[in-house]
């Protein structure tokens, strides 16, 4: 069995692990994903357009378009596509789907030995649908729901999550970006108090240059097993004449994969833009030996 697999197959048995007895590291890893277009999903929590819009659906109340993106995990064979799309129905609505499943769970020769191996699965999907609503020009706020499916190694799970969303103009020409989240229904596990997450942004623009920081922190826990889990981070970005942008953003979380208390992240984006559509790469670390993250995106603003 691949190393990997002996990760999943150890959460499935409730061996000792980072998680709540039913819930995987896999259904974890998926809560915190996010496209190529979002830089970073706590430090993007109060910027504008496709970088804040998929963790924090308040943080742009008028865009609409859609997007499509593919994730790839260096350690062992995780692959993750994202869908999403905005538009307007009375309130702007935004729904989100995420899938990332599990390759080569098994050695081939053990599949030889056991060919009912292969029925068994490794793969994690969220589905989120949120309202946002603009209130003048300067506050936005969105409340929606999200279903979290867990299938490991022929057990399933699923749970309901509730969320809400707001972002605020603040003086000096600073955004203020946050999201409260908590379990409200399912089998996934035991639920936690919740998990608040807020970021503060601020742009410069010189000539075609706008240059954009963004920090954020995030706290607490949907699942009781995660309800210490704090991280924060920051990010830079550089556009050119609305066409080249190029970002880095640092960050550090408790780390819940290891037997350190805290870890490093970090990522590295290029994005190109042509009128109303987007294509972005980014390269991310990830926590303790989860390995490197390939990403790419697309994005089209009607």
């Amino acid at each position: 069995m691949r190393p990997l697999a002996l990760l999943v197959a150890a959460t499935a048995l409730g061996a000792r692990a980072p998680v709540a007895l039913g819930q995987s590291t896999h259904l974890l890893a998926l809560e915190s994903a996010s496209p190529a277009t979002t830089p970073d999903p706590v430090s993007a929590l109060a910027l504008q357009g496709w970088a804040g819009l998929w963790v924090n659906p308040a943080a742009d109340p008028r865009a609409t378009g859609a997007l499509a993106g593919l994730e790839r995990n260096g350690f062992g064979g995780v692959r993750t596509l994202l869908a999403q799309a905005a538009f307007r129905a009375g309130p702007r609505w935004s729904v989100a789907v995420a899938q990332s499943t599990v390759g080569d769970l098994f050695d081939p020769d053990l599949l030889a030995q056991d060919p009912t191996l292969n029925e068994l699965r490794a793969t994690a999907l969220t589905a989120a649908a949120d309202a946002a609503v603009g209130l003048g020009e300067s506050l936005g706020m969105s409340a929606g729901l999200r279903l979290d499916r867990d299938e490991l190694l022929g057990k399933n799970r699923q749970a309901w999550i509730a969320r809400m969303g707001g972002a605020a103009e603040l003086p000096l020409g600073v955004r203020l970006g946050g999201t409260m989240e908590r379990a409200v229904g399912g089998n996934a596990g035991a639920k936690g108090t919740g998990r608040i997450r807020a970021a503060l942004a601020r742009s410069w623009s010189r000539g075609p240059l706008v240059a954009t920081l963004g920090a954020g922190a995030e706290a607490g826990g949907v699942w009781r097993a995660t309800k210490d889990y704090r991280a924060a981070s920051a990010s830079f970005a550089v556009e050119l004449a609305r066409t080249l942008t190029l970002g880095a953003s640092l960050g550090r979380e408790r780390d819940l994969y290891s037997a350190r208390d805290w870890a490093g992240r970090s990522a590295f984006w290029v994005g190109v833009g042509a009128r109303r559509v987007r294509v972005q790469l980014r390269v991310a670390s990830q926590p303790g030996e989860a390995g490197s993250v390939l990403g790419a995106a697309a994005a089209i603003t009607r």
